[in-house]
C-alpha cells in the first residue's frame, strides 16, 4: 500500500527566504536594465538608492543563480596588467523576466496596500 505523504505544514522562515531571494533578484536586474555593473557598484547602488536600509556584503550567490537561468551575463574589462574587471549585463531574457516580475511585484504591493489600509472588519 503506497505511503500517504504529510501535509505540508507552513514554515514563515520559507516565505521570508523566498521573498528575500525573488526581491534581491530582482533589484539587480533593474539595476542591471538600466547599465551594465561590476558587483560591488550593484551593492553601492543599492544602499544608496534605498537610504542604507538594503545592504548587501556580498551578491555571489543571486548573480550567479541569475546567470545560471539566463537572465544576466558576465563580460571581463582589462583593467590593466593581469587585472579584469568583472561586468554583469541583463540579457533579453533577463528584461523580459524583469517586465514580468514587475508586473507581478505591482499587484503584490496594491493587494498588500488594501489590506493593510483596511478599515477595521
Amino acid at each position: 500500500m503506497p505511503r500517504t505523504p504529510k501535509p505540508r505544514r507552513w514554515r514563515p522562515g520559507v516565505l521570508k527566504n523566498l521573498l528575500q531571494r525573488d526581491v534581491v533578484d530582482m533589484l539587480v536586474l533593474i539595476l542591471l536594465n538600466r547599465r551594465a555593473m561590476y558587483g560591488r557598484e550593484i551593492i553601492r547602488y543599492l544602499a544608496a538608492l534605498t537610504d542604507n536600509v538594503l545592504i548587501y556584503d556580498k551578491l555571489n550567490v543571486p548573480l550567479s543563480r541569475l546567470e545560471r537561468q539566463g537572465f544576466i551575463q558576465v563580460t571581463n574589462t582589462p583593467l590593466g596588467g593581469d587585472r579584469a574587471r568583472v561586468y554583469f549585463v541583463i540579457t533579453e531574457l533577463g528584461q523580459k523576466h524583469l517586465q514580468e516580475m514587475t508586473e507581478d511585484y505591482r499587484l503584490f504591493a496594491e493587494a498588500m496596500g488594501k489590506v493593510v489600509d483596511a478599515p477595521e472588519l
